[in-house]
């Protein structure tokens, strides 16, 4: 038979599984989206589900600690719009604090530390790719360094997701400047030097895709969320 194109057809993020009704051909289920919703579609009439089952929790996109450490901030809707991959989040934040375990109130005046996307001073930056499982570092002098397969991660072969630079610091005696690139399932992190980055670490422990990667004002924390629902 034909296939024809259906038009608009909205869906708040990249299905991760589709099936249809083993009778009713009509009738299309969708995993996956913002918060791992799970979707029936009547494709007669495409332009509201028939139904939706939420997921218990929401997706983290965009975390981040206080100037002094001490609060932890979330957001947990996701621009449509954001064309930077370390900026996808809007909303209002949640905010713990960490020192007395637990939330503060709604609408608490909240500034986190927010991810370095470039370094001026020597010059660095991220470049993505058309390719989804590629980035490439630009160096000072221009060149350019690919980050794919081993390189993006010390177990597995997986796709940048987000990232942040970790400026040196005086306090912070032979570290130099790093880049921490966020994947599946956790985060890499490189020192900067002549010959690229070297990848020093890889961190695991989401269970999903890391959205989002922030460093604490001195450098020595990283900050993660995942559309697994969680903040490392």
């Amino acid at each position: 038979g034909s296939f024809a194109p259906l038009r608009d057809f909205p869906c708040s993020n990249k299905p991760q599984y589709l099936a249809f009704h083993p009778k009713n051909r009509d009738l299309l289920a969708v995993a996956g989206g913002d918060d791992h919703e799970l979707t029936l579609w009547n494709l007669a009439e495409p332009k509201r589900p028939a139904s939706v089952i939420r997921s218990p929790g929401n997706a983290i996109w965009g975390a981040g600690l206080s100037e002094d450490g001490k609060r932890l901030g979330f957001r947990t809707a996701r621009n449509p719009k954001a064309t930077r991959p370390s900026l996808q989040a809007e909303g209002d934040w949640r905010v713990f604090d960490l020192a007395k375990g637990s939330f503060a109130p709604l609408g608490d005046d909240f500034r986190p530390v927010e991810p370095v996307l470039e370094l001026d001073n020597p010059k660095w930056r991220v470049k993505p790719t058309k390719r989804p499982d590629l980035w490439v570092v630009v160096g000072p002098d221009g060149k350019e360094y690919p980050l794919e397969g081993k390189l993006l991660s010390l177990n597995y072969a997986t796709r940048p997701t987000c990232y942040t630079f970790v400026p040196a610091s005086p306090k912070r005696k032979g570290v130099p400047n790093r880049l921490a690139v966020g994947h599946n399932w956790g985060v890499s992190v490189y020192d900067l030097t002549d010959g690229g980055p070297v990848l020093v670490r890889s961190f695991a422990g989401h269970e999903g895709p890391t959205t989002c990667v922030a460093p604490s004002r001195d450098g020595d924390v990283l900050v993660t969320g995942s559309r697994d629902q969680t903040v490392i």
